[in-house]
């Protein structure tokens, strides 16, 4: 054992305020002393027989520096020893050490994804440490705070931190320059400044080159992460290689590779190179609380890989994402009704109006999760989403990719759209703004939008409703799964399970299409010719196969939205009002007539009959369904293989 830590313990032994000398002394070599541990347990014995209640609280702490890195549950049960020591101890805020392991608490509690008790214990350093007389702890807290900050979706307020801290800059170790410098690039990543985030990472490359404050590794992964969001890919391929060779000696699924497993993870993604995505995104999973100031987009980005690759680490990470939005809501209605705040910047009015608003929130999420049936999941969202977000109205809307929702045209992505004054025509002109998301993350034939109106906003108002509702996006997850099975349900109901073509209950959607396009739709009853003895003479499966075949070109001629199977061989389509109908039904029959099945070292060919009639609104259906059905006997009558209207 070092000779010089054997005469701070004889000091010790003989002058407890010696203390603080051991605690900077272990601090110092944590790292470098393979058998750091072993010289702290010395130093608790002699606390403990000195019956130095300072002492055996602080020696316990220093062990959470000793396992945080590989065991963080061993690590954070000797931490919270220490606070239980420390709490029993009269005065115990102003004793040596108690920040320290306070600190220890507050990182545990936050890669543990406890965001409440991360919060109240931010709270209670920062009036601990507020006058500065405590300066490195302050600085320390202020830095976990930030990575808090952002965990909580606030990047303005994490900024506008960062600048106090930069105005103190001269009290900074390299270590925490760089840090800083860190902290710079994940906010700037966060608010999409992607020049400025890389221009940050590249500076804090030079610094670390000279100071070496972290491993190459990190920078690596910032750096990657970085040309990945400028979409550079030569070097992003470039730094994917770097960081390989890195990490290539270390232990897999180590806590503090997170970082870097992440990076790979977005890269294998952007490349689409799913397998790999999924590869990484599993190791990060197992630590994902460990992504600071990234926790939520991280189990976001997770969501849909592990959908493609394993259902049950989906559930898992749907649900760890409902739990961490709680926890979100929780802190932040804390923030908004305590008297006392972090800073003074929290009780600013504007943001005391959007934490109110998360109550609302949170109760809107237990509501919803109460819940399965779709028009209940409807009224829940249009009634509390319109007075949370004070909108003019808000609907929720299960449609296709392109529908056409009172003028506007949803498209098919999960970005939040939004449409100005000059976009908004009919029903919608009485609204400055429309906002749409898509809920669901699935692509089905149905998808699921979120739709709200706003009347005249001035600057500050937009800028919290845009907040306000990129926090519901996030805050909806928990019915994600009632979305998802919802659709899906839909999806079996109206759609034919062999020919994946809408079925006889898909129709009322079909005609509800067709007459928002056209007032005269050519109604069509088919049949495949000869389909019973193809059936006896080949056998079913034939048969299906004939059907599946038949089916795509019918809705690869009429279009997905205008053709339904709607029993055995029969199928109904659509064709909008158009001069030259014929020409269109001849063409459909010659589709079909150049069609065959290959079954068994036979070919069978493939003909259909064809019914018209012509209707002029929906409701004209049925009565044009009986219409097309005696033409359609006509033409199988007449020979088959033909069309009468």
């Amino acid at each position: 054992m070092d000779a010089e830590f054997l005469t701070l313990i004889e000091e010790y032994n003989n002058d407890r305020s010696t203390i603080e000398k051991i605690r900077i002394y272990v601090l110092n070599h944590i790292y470098s002393i393979s058998n750091i541990s072993e010289y702290i347990k010395l130093f608790l014995d002699t606390a403990t027989n000195l019956n130095d209640e300072v002492g055996c609280a602080l020696a316990n702490g220093m062990f959470f520096w000793v396992y945080h890195g590989t065991n963080l549950k061993l690590a954070h049960e000797y931490n919270h020893k220490a606070l239980e020591l420390y709490h029993k101890i009269p005065d115990y805020s102003k004793k040596i050490g108690y920040l320290s392991i306070l600190n220890n608490e507050f990182i545990v509690d936050n890669y543990t994804g406890k965001l409440y008790d991360s919060y109240m214990i931010m709270k209670e350093a920062m009036e601990l440490t507020s006058n500065k007389q405590n300066i490195n702890y302050y600085f320390v807290y202020s830095i976990n705070g930030i990575y808090l900050l952002l965990d909580l979706g606030l990047c303005d307020k994490a900024n506008e931190i960062l600048n106090k801290i930069n105005e103190d800059d001269i009290y900074l170790s390299n270590s925490d320059k760089a840090i800083v410098l860190s902290l710079s690039a994940k906010i700037n990543w966060r608010l999409n400044n992607n020049k400025e985030c890389l221009n940050k990472i590249l500076e804090l490359q030079e610094f670390n080159n000279k100071n070496q404050a972290f491993d190459d590794y990190l920078i690596a992964s910032y750096l990657l992460e970085s040309y990945i969001k400028l979409d550079d890919i030569d070097n992003s391929k470039k730094y994917v290689d770097i960081l390989l060779k890195e990490i290539s000696n270390e232990i897999t699924d180590s806590t503090d590779l997170v970082e870097a497993h992440f990076a790979l993870a977005r890269f294998y993604r952007y490349i689409n190179d799913y397998e790999n995505a999924y590869k990484y995104y599993s190791i990060v999973f197992k630590n994902y609380n460990n992504l600071l100031g990234s926790k939520l987009s991280g189990l976001n980005e997770m969501l849909p890989i592990f959908k493609k690759y394993d259902i049950n680490k989906y559930y898992k990470a749907i649900e760890a994402r409902s739990d961490l939005l709680m926890e979100i809501n929780k802190t932040l209605n804390v923030i908004a009704n305590g008297n006392k705040q972090i800073y003074d910047d929290f009780s600013e009015f504007r943001y005391k109006y959007l934490f109110d608003k998360m109550k609302k929130l949170t109760s809107f999420i237990q509501d919803i999760n109460k819940t399965s049936a779709f028009e209940d999941i409807k009224n829940i969202v249009v009634k509390d989403l319109k007075d949370i977000l004070e909108a003019k109205f808000v609907d929720l809307i299960l449609a296709t990719a392109d529908y056409n929702y009172k003028g506007i045209v949803l498209e098919k992505h999960s970005d939040l759209m939004i449409y100005n004054k000059k976009e908004l025509l009919g029903e919608l002109n009485d609204c400055d703004e429309v906002l749409a998301f898509r809920m669901n993350g699935i692509n089905l034939h149905y998808n699921f939008y979120v739709v709200v109106g706003y009347g005249v906003l001035g600057n500050v108002e937009k800028k919290e409703m845009r907040y306000m509702l990129s926090l519901v996006k996030e805050v909806l997850a928990p019915i994600f799964l009632h979305m998802e099975k919802y659709n899906e349900a839909m999806i079996n109901y109206n759609h034919d399970e062999l020919t994946k073509i809408y079925n006889r209950y898909g129709l009322n959607y079909i005609l509800d299409e067709k007459f928002k396009e056209n007032n005269n739709v050519y109604l069509l009853m088919m049949d495949i010719d000869d389909f019973k003895h193809i059936n006896d003479t080949y056998g079913h499966e034939c048969g299906d196969l004939v059907l599946i075949n038949t089916a795509k070109a019918l809705d690869e001629f009429l279009g997905d939205k205008n053709v339904a199977r709607i029993g055995g061989e029969e199928f109904v389509g659509f064709i909008g009002g158009i001069a030259d109908i014929k020409d269109k039904l001849e063409k459909l029959l010659n589709k079909i007539r150049g069609m065959n099945v290959s079954f068994n070292d036979s070919i069978i060919d493939i003909t259909i009959s064809i019914g018209v009639s012509l209707m002029t609104k929906k409701e004209e259906f049925k009565k044009a369904k009986i219409e097309a059905d005696k033409k359609l006997y006509l033409a199988k009558n007449n020979g088959k293989n033909q069309y009468i209207m």
